[in-house]
């Protein structure tokens, strides 16, 4: 019984200091960090994401939303001639397309 309480006693004491160790170990470290940022927002560098215009210019978002708009159309399949790619088989299953003989297109010509 003796040998269990000192065992017992060794683990927490060591956990202790692990936890005491962890708990003050990156301290010096983070203050080393702050100083470097300070020192690099002094000499003018832009480290934060707040400091960056991330947003696109109006005429360059209107281009994008028109090209996502023409590409999600239902109809942009059928006006760009794709045929159906995963034709179904039942309702639960398709058709692989690289296995067919022949494959429909869908085009309007």
């Amino acid at each position: 019984m003796k040998i269990q309480w000192k065992i017992a006693s060794t683990l927490a004491v060591l956990g202790a200091l692990c936890a005491f160790f962890a708990a003050h170990s990156d301290s010096k470290e983070k203050r080393a960090l702050e100083a470097t940022r300070l020192t690099l927002r002094q000499q003018g560098f832009k480290i934060d994401l707040k400091h960056f215009n991330t947003s696109a210019p109006p005429a360059m978002r209107q281009r994008a939303l028109m090209l996502f708009t023409a590409s999600c159309s239902p109809y942009a399949r059928l006006i760009a001639g794709y045929g159906e790619f995963m034709p179904q088989a039942g309702s639960n299953a398709a058709l692989v397309i690289w296995k067919a003989e022949r494959v429909k297109s869908n085009s309007l010509t």
